[in-house]
């Protein structure tokens, strides 16, 4: 059965448990009785020293004599057990019960101890687990806890010689423990206590904003504990500035607080704080009142070092009345409490202990200086062989890095000569493609101007077969078929003149565009380049290919105005786009026979800032893996020996130098559509 109950007390020991801030985890009324209850039944020791541990800092606020008997009980388990963080928390517990029983030199050294231990980063190792149902989640912000709490109690004690510098300090170091680790209440305990240090200093309006900042970080926390006290350090400011009204509502919002809460130790210092505030405002009979609850309170926690300053105002209160025997009664009764807690050999033996603790810091001090001598020493030799290591692997670099610049000018030179060759053959290739869509040109110009020609020769023959007729009717007298005659001929040769001023243009046309182009742009006729480039290349294909035969089809927006472009180079775009199409509608019919009517549609339509340009056939299309690399330099889709694979990476190239863009939309099997874009401003 006992066994039994132990092992449940293990399981229900997490809602107990001092998880990560141990300076405001306490139990409650019932799981402290349960505690004490279970105690007698544990022979376990881990579990008895946590559980004592616990009820030390529960009984802060319900009887100081309690909380040094379990703490006293706790500490020797932790030392056995050579827990040192867990023997730290305890001695802040004992030592801040000492503290509060007067015992100021024993609190000292007890909690030197505990700041000692905890400012240990290796304690972090030491920090025992209950069970498997509950182990501390944060080892490091445990110890940190720990240490804040030591800083906190050792800043209560050094009010006792007025160490004021020490007192601030720890202060100071106890918030930035807090925020180091974002725990709002640490932050808001230590603000509580320095509010209280600069009202104590006469500092009043930066403890107002120090105090109303800790009650901001307690509320955030949602730890109602100290906000009482809070509330006291507001009321003592107010108290100081001499607004009373303001004082006594803020002192007595921190009784209520603490009452709900049973908190005797926050209660006393309220009741402590009004009973004075109620003297200095002539209400001698709410201070008498206020100061006699407080004795009560102080007795009952056995908390009578609290008591020094309640008797000397209970005395002014009376002597005020001038009730001179009972102001006599509590002044010797002051007196006689000073002289127990301050007497000289006390205040000496904790001078001692201060000094004896500067002299411990100094030590600790010259010993870190001599590491960091040692230190210095080992890194300054360590520096030399690394220089000498450097300077020998610099020396082996540079010996290497000569011979691989000369090896590098080497290959420089042959990677130049063969970057020549290179240029050399690109400018061969380009060339032969120019030729190439020259030779194309020429065809097509050369077919197309065979149709002028011919007419000029037809009407030339008829003209003369004319004129030997109406040479027969002058003979013959026929006067009114000789003016017929010449009619027709003059008809003929107005005939003859038309198309040789065709055949005029197709040729001046030529000329202009086998000539170099001088890269200026000029207005130019879109609708009329497309037209022409397509008749054109229609007939440079005809001419190659007597069976080749397509249907063409134009669909040009006359909205499409004149756009500055280079026309040669628009024009050689627009015959490789055409002998693309025209050779894959050619290809398709090859293999498709009779049934399949090659058709090139050519449509322009301007859109906002752009004239687009659309070249669509429906031959067998561009397979989907390489549509990628149509406009790549040298690929090519024909057999080897029919294309360079020059003429699309040209015409990429001349668009977008024209600010445009040109892509390819195809699907294979159905045909393809390219698409040039080119600004229209």
């Amino acid at each position: 059965m006992k066994r039994w109950i132990q092992c449940l007390w293990l399981i229900a020991l997490p809602c107990y448990g001092l998880a990560q801030n141990p300076i405001y985890k306490t139990p409650n009324r019932h799981e402290a009785d349960s505690m004490i209850v279970t105690l007698g039944k544990l022979p376990n020791d881990s579990v008895r020293m946590y559980m004592e541990g616990e009820l030390s800092p529960f009984y802060f606020d319900k009887n100081i004599d309690s909380s040094l008997y379990y703490g006293q009980n706790a500490l020797i388990i932790a030392k056995r057990l050579h827990l040192p963080l867990w023997q730290a928390f305890i001695d802040n517990s004992v030592g801040y019960a000492s503290y509060q029983k007067g015992n100021y030199v024993s609190a000292l050294k007890i909690l030197l101890e505990a700041y000692k231990i905890s400012s240990d980063e290796t304690t972090e190792q030491h920090i025992w687990h209950l069970s498997a149902f509950y182990e501390l989640p944060d080892v490091h912000r445990a110890r940190l806890n720990v240490m804040a709490y030591s800083l906190l109690n050792l800043a209560f004690v050094y009010t006792i010689p007025g160490n004021i510098a020490q007192q601030q300090s720890n202060y100071f170091q106890g918030i930035q423990i807090g925020e180091s680790i974002k725990d709002p209440a640490i932050v808001g305990i230590f603000k509580m206590n320095l509010a209280h240090f600069y009202q104590q200093t006469n500092k009043l309006d930066s403890g107002l904003a120090t105090a109303q900042s800790a009650l901001d970080n307690l509320i955030s926390a949602g730890l109602t504990r100290y906000q009482g006290v809070v509330l006291s350090n507001i009321g003592d400011i107010f108290t100081a500035k001499g607004q009373y009204d303001s004082a006594e509502a803020y002192y007595r919002k921190g009784i209520e607080l603490n009452t709900r809460q049973d908190l005797m130790r926050g209660m006393l210092l309220n009741y402590k704080a009004i009973a004075k505030m109620f003297r200095l405002t002539g209400n001698t009979d709410s201070a008498i009142y206020y100061a006699k609850t407080a004795i009560v309170l102080a007795k009952k926690l056995n908390a009578t070092a609290n008591l020094f300053d309640v008797y000397t105002n209970l005395s002014a209160a009376y002597n005020m009345r001038h009730e001179n025997d009972s102001a006599y009664l509590y002044l010797k009764t002051a007196v006689a409490l000073q002289d127990s807690f301050y007497n000289r050999q006390k205040i000496t033996q904790f001078q001692d202990i201060g000094f004896n603790e500067q002299l411990q810091k100094q030590e600790v001090e010259n010993q870190k200086a001599q590491y960091q001598n040692k230190l210095r020493t080992y890194a300054m030799l360590t520096g030399i062989g690394v220089c000498m290591v450097i300077a020998f692997l610099l020396y082996r670099n540079n010996r290497n890095r000569r011979r691989a610049n000369k090896l590098l000018h080497d290959q420089k030179e042959a990677l130049q000569a063969t970057l020549s060759d290179l240029r050399s053959a690109q400018s061969q290739l380009i060339q032969s493609e120019k030729m190439a869509s020259l030779g194309e040109l020429t065809a097509g110009i050369a077919h197309e101007i065979q149709n002028p020609l011919n007419f000029v020769n037809n009407f030339s023959d008829v003209n003369s077969e004319l004129v030997t007729e109406a040479v027969q009717e002058i003979g013959k007298g026929h006067i009114t078929e000789v003016l017929s005659l010449l009619n027709d001929i003059k008809g003929n040769e107005e005939k003859i003149n038309h198309h040789g001023k065709r055949a005029d243009a197709i040729v001046k046309g030529m000329l202009q565009h086998s000539r170099s182009s001088t890269g200026v742009k000029e207005p130019t006729s879109i609708n009329a380049l497309v037209e022409e480039y397509l008749r054109i290349a229609y007939h440079g294909m005809a001419a190659k290919d007597r069976t080749f035969i397509a249907s063409l089809h134009t669909h040009l927006a006359p909205a499409v105005d004149k756009i500055n472009v280079v026309p040669q180079d628009i024009g050689r775009v627009l015959l490789n786009v055409y002998n693309n199409a025209f050779y894959a509608v050619n290809e398709k019919k090859k293999l498709s026979g009779e049934t399949f009517v090659p058709s090139v549609s050519v449509s322009t339509t301007k859109t906002g800032n752009q004239v687009r340009i659309g070249v669509a056939d429906n031959g067998n299309g561009i397979a989907q893996q390489v549509v990628d690399k149509i406009f790549h330099p040298f690929f090519t889709t024909k057999p080897t020996g029919q294309g360079t694979g020059l003429g699309l990476s040209l015409s990429y190239d001349i668009i977008k130098a024209h600010g445009g863009e040109i892509t390819v939309q195809t699907k294979e099997g159905s045909g393809s559509e390219f698409v040039i874009l080119l600004p229209a401003v």
